[in-house]
């Protein structure tokens, strides 16, 4: 049988089409040796990343690679969390993919954990800069290892979602039954009036001995100081009262009543809460923190001496120098500044 020749365009074609070939054949090999030995997949290059290679990691930091664990690192000189999770490959066909995603879910939920002390009940945590700085294979398992910067995380409280109760739904005087069983809402009036007001100073007074016997003096204080007033505000207090009896680390409660009672001009009682408040969010919400800190300058300015006011002020421009309050907060420290220089100046002889 006579051998047939390829001319040169159809050699030129088989030669193109054995490169392509084994460049196919090269990649497949050096994607399947990174997968085998795990691969960093940060937007860092090779030369700048703070931990090295995965083996040169694991071996330097090995607390770092344990799953479920988080710990505190500088990254590129950022104080950061590393959180190290797992998921496992249930199907067959999963990819790496969408193990990733469960992945990050996980790290969230982990680092959540570590930071609400394993309490994170009512809590949602923000991140912004999180990354996946390795990631590896082991036994059917893909592992990863994310950092988060500590600038770029946020725990703020959830909010409360109050169940919606109608007057249908109340029971004896505060509804009539129409033909059919069905009912009409009326307004809830009080039979008594006095009765009302007992009721209310009862409820002061278990809330008083509650905060009394947890320590809690300043708001003891402030609740005896309601009904001593016999107060109009007395119903909506004791409402945020009540939040705080069931959880006392709840900075919106005490910034609400804070509110309250600088609306009502007692500012003693309204510069208490406020203070409390903004030591609870300095460890769970920087954002928080500085509005709250800002209403405890503002009212020390108006309730305390202008030496205490100047000590708020300047401890507010050193914990937030780039706070949008900063202009009128520089301001006022020179005004103070002077005040206080003209009551201390000898008189002139």
């Amino acid at each position: 049988m006579p051998r047939i020749h390829p001319n040169d365009a159809q050699v030129e074609r088989i030669r193109q089409a054995r490169l392509l070939n084994v460049s196919r054949s090269a990649l497949a090999v050096l994607l399947t040796y990174s997968a085998s030995i795990g691969c960093v997949i940060s937007g860092e290059r090779a030369g700048e990343r703070s931990f090295g290679d995965l083996a040169e990691a694991r071996m330097k930091s090995p607390e770092f690679f344990t799953p479920g664990v988080v710990t505190q690192a500088d990254i590129a000189a950022i104080p950061s969390y590393l959180i190290c999770v797992t998921a496992s490959r249930d199907l067959p066909d999963e990819q790496d993919a969408e193990l990733l995603v469960s992945l990050e879910l996980a790290a969230k939920s982990a680092l959540l954990k570590y930071l609400s002390n394993g309490k994170p009940e009512g809590i949602e945590l923000e991140i912004s800069g999180m990354r996946i700085l390795y990631s590896w294979k082991d036994d059917g398992s893909l592992l990863a290892n994310f950092g988060v910067p500590m600038t770029g995380i946020k725990l703020l409280r959830k909010p409360v979602r109050m169940r919606e109760v109608t007057t249908s739904s109340l029971p004896g005087r505060f509804g009539h039954e129409k033909a059919g069983g069905s009912t009409t809402p009326t307004s809830i009036v009080p039979s008594d009036d006095s009765a009302t007001e007992l009721k209310l100073e009862e409820e002061v007074s278990a809330l008083v001995e509650h905060f009394r016997s947890g320590k809690l003096t300043q708001v003891a204080d402030a609740l005896e100081m309601l009904k001593a007033n016999k107060a109009s505000c007395m119903p909506e207090a004791l409402r945020i009262y009540k939040r705080l009896k069931q959880d006392p680390g709840d900075g919106n409660a005490l910034e609400e009543l804070g509110n309250l009672y600088e609306k009502k001009r007692w500012l003693a009682q309204a510069l208490s809460h406020y203070r409390m408040a903004w030591q609870i969010f300095n460890d769970i919400s920087p954002k928080k923190a500085e509005s709250v800190g800002y209403k405890v300058a503002v009212v020390t300015d108006s309730a305390k001496t202008a030496k205490e006011s100047l000590d708020y002020y300047e401890e507010f421009l050193r914990r937030y120098p780039v706070s949008k309050h900063s202009p009128d907060v520089i301001k006022r420290i020179g005004q103070l500044r002077s005040k206080m220089y003209l009551q201390t100046e000898p008189p002139k002889q």
